[in-house]
C-alpha cells in the first residue's frame, strides 16, 4: 500500500501510463501533452471491477515492449497486438522489467473475473427473468447496447 494510492492492491508504472490496482476497480493513469492527443484524454480513467470481462497480458522481451489491456462491458478492445495496445485506452505499455509484476496484475483480475462468475452457494438457479432484470438494469446504466441487451435476451428466451 502507499500514501499516494491508499487502498490499492497493485501498482505498475508503464512508458505512458501507470495501472492502479484496487478490490473495486482499476485505474489507468495518464499524464502529458501526448497523452491528450494519443487517447483523447490526460488523467485518471476509473473502470469497475465489474465491468471487466478479460485482460490479456503479453510480455515485454529483449526487443518489443509488453502490455496489459483491458476488456470491458461493451468496449472494443484493439487485436493488433502491440501496436493496437498502444493507442488503446484501456491498455498500458510496459518495459521488459515490469513483467513480474504486469503478471501478478493479470493472475489478480483473473481471479476477481472467475469468481464473480461463480454461481452463488445455495442460491439454486437463476431464471431467465432474473437475468434480463439484471442486464436491463446494465442497459440502463449505460454498461450494455441495447442490442447486447437484446441479443442476450434473445438467448436466455431461447427465441
Amino acid at each position: 500500500m502507499s500514501e499516494k494510492y491508499p487502498g490499492s492492491v497493485y501498482r505498475l508504472t508503464g512508458t505512458s501510463a501507470r495501472i492502479i490496482v484496487y478490490e473495486d476497480r482499476v485505474e489507468i493513469e495518464r499524464t502529458g501533452f501526448l497523452n491528450k492527443l494519443s487517447y483523447g484524454f490526460s488523467g485518471t480513467k476509473s473502470i469497475p471491477m465489474n465491468s471487466i470481462t478479460s485482460i490479456q497480458h503479453k510480455p515485454a522481451d529483449g526487443i518489443f515492449n509488453g502490455f496489459l489491456q483491458f476488456g470491458v462491458l461493451g468496449g472494443k478492445e484493439r487485436n493488433s497486438g502491440l501496436t493496437g495496445a498502444v493507442s488503446d485506452e484501456n491498455s498500458v505499455v510496459f518495459s521488459k522489467d515490469k513483467n513480474e509484476k504486469a503478471e501478478k496484475i493479470k493472475s489478480y483480475i483473473e481471479a476477481k473475473i472467475a469468481d464473480r462468475n461463480k454461481p452463488a452457494s445455495g442460491s439454486g438457479d437463476v431464471s431467465a427473468a432474473d437475468e434480463i432484470l439484471k442486464l436491463k438494469r446494465l442497459m440502463d446504466d449505460g454498461v450494455i447496447t441495447a442490442e447486447e441487451f437484446s441479443a442476450k435476451k434473445k438467448q436466455l428466451l431461447g427465441v
